[in-house]
């Protein structure tokens, strides 16, 4: 172990995986490496070309870069100023998915709806932020936790709710040059990125649980190895949230009137990408 190049933790959580073990500007090796995953799948959802036309979209991965950097300044320092960085953002880019829910289904008959839901989550972003700088030790830990649970929970409701039980689903008109493509994925699609997010998230979760709740069993204090359940969670939730993006950014064309269509990259990467990149047009008219 080494001597640690920032000093004594002052966060309020420690993880599972033993400080300076392999490095000393490092507190959490793997976590602070795992955290580049979060930047990862941030930048596979900013080359989307629909990211630069939507900019509510495109500020729900500007904002999960954040917490990817801050991932790392908090597991690479143990400081509370680097926990801030990574808590804070997760806060606001939650907030800004379950925003472009609630105007994709009210902006059109409900605008004052949306214009006093964009005042309440300002306002529950600030006393968010205010109360995990000012709080210290479990009870900042489990504050952050319960008002950032309230809105994750939102906003898999919210997505869950996005996602057609109907086959026969079909917001958009198809264009009349194609009779085989429909300007919005198909049911069968989104249910196939619901459950292929939410399992990742679920698992990421169950990984998360094992870390904070057994760290006890693990080497080098128990007998059993670490299997670093942290840095999984990482990965899984960002792969996860990446998934569960793309039907935000679904139901936002919908509302918008705009085709998009879901990209299987290798068989196994969803990506959305414009619908009328084959020459399939949208039909509707865009809600500014």
């Amino acid at each position: 172990m080494y001597e640690p190049f920032w000093g004594p933790p002052t966060s309020s959580i420690n993880w599972c995986e033993q400080d300076y073990l392999s490095t000393p500007y490092l507190a959490e090796l793997h976590n602070s490496i795992s955290s580049l995953l979060i930047i990862l799948f941030s930048l596979l959802g900013l080359a989307s070309p629909l990211s630069r036309r939507w900019t509510a979209w495109w500020w729900t991965w500007i904002g999960l870069q954040v917490v990817g950097w801050g991932s790392i300044a908090f597991h690479a320092t143990l400081k509370k100023e680097g926990q801030w960085m990574d808590e804070g953002p997760m806060v606001w880019t939650c907030l800004v998915v379950i925003y472009i829910f609630v105007r994709a289904r009210y902006q059109k008959e409900h605008r004052k709806k949306v214009q006093w839901f964009k005042s309440f989550a300002v306002g529950y972003g600030v006393v968010c932020t205010a109360l995990i700088t000012i709080l210290r030790g479990p009870v900042q830990f489990t504050t952050f936790h319960i008002l950032f649970g309230i809105i994750e929970f939102s906003g898999l409701a919210l997505t869950y709710l996005a996602v057609p039980s109907s086959s026969s689903f079909s917001p958009n008109t198809p264009s009349s040059t194609t009779t085989t493509t429909t300007t919005i994925p198909s049911a069968q699609e989104m249910r196939s990125l619901f459950r292929l997010g939410t399992s990742l998230y679920a698992l990421g979760v169950a990984f998360w649980m094992f870390d904070l709740h057994l760290c006890s069993h693990l080497s080098p204090l128990g007998s059993w190895p670490n299997p670093q359940g942290h840095a999984v969670w990482h990965a899984c939730v960002s792969a996860g949230f990446y998934v569960l993006n793309l039907i935000c950014g679904i139901e936002d064309a919908g509302a918008r009137g705009e085709g998009v269509r879901v990209r299987w990259w290798g068989g196994y990467l969803p990506l959305l990408v414009p619908a009328d990149e084959k020459g399939i047009v949208s039909v509707k008219e865009k809600v500014k």
